[in-house]
């Protein structure tokens, strides 16, 4: 008997918000993580036989790999380093949202709120690959919606 359908690919989407509106990156994306950066704190105190825990939320990273399709991947790059560069009529913020649609038919979005951008590479590797773009980035907001 086969079991519960699980989530693939497929049913998820990645959009890229540029201060508010939509655009994308790409629709070729290989891979997307979204990892919630948590701490564990430990203390010990004289005269208790155990430690005691405490957790901190330290923000979400992210990391995108897009296969290049067309030029848009080569203008988020340039809009992410101008952002960085303080330059006059570059973007204010980008947010990425992460769409799931389980296979019950219920969806939820994360949206990663005011990405800051870290390393972006592009790599053409030989004659016969694609040429790949890789973005990542840390947020210190998730909105979780259930749609």
């Amino acid at each position: 008997m086969a079991g519960p359908l699980r989530l693939k690919g497929q049913e998820t989407q990645i959009r890229l918000l540029r201060n508010g509106a939509p655009t994308e990156v790409t629709n070729a994306i290989l891979s997307f993580d979204m990892n919630d950066e948590l701490e564990v704190l430990e203390e010990a105190y004289l005269g208790e036989t155990e430690s005691r825990y405490d957790n901190i939320y330290k923000g979400t990273t992210i990391s995108m790999e897009v296969h290049m399709e067309n030029q848009a991947a080569m203008d988020h790059r340039d809009e992410v380093v101008a952002n960085a560069q303080r330059r006059d009529g570059a973007a204010a913020r980008f947010d990425y949202a992460f769409v799931m649609t389980t296979p019950d038919g219920a969806s939820k979005s994360y949206v990663m709120v005011d990405v800051k951008h870290g390393a972006i590479s592009f790599s053409d590797s030989a004659r016969a690959d694609y040429v790949t773009a890789k973005f990542e980035g840390s947020c210190s907001v998730v909105q979780s919606i259930n749609l």
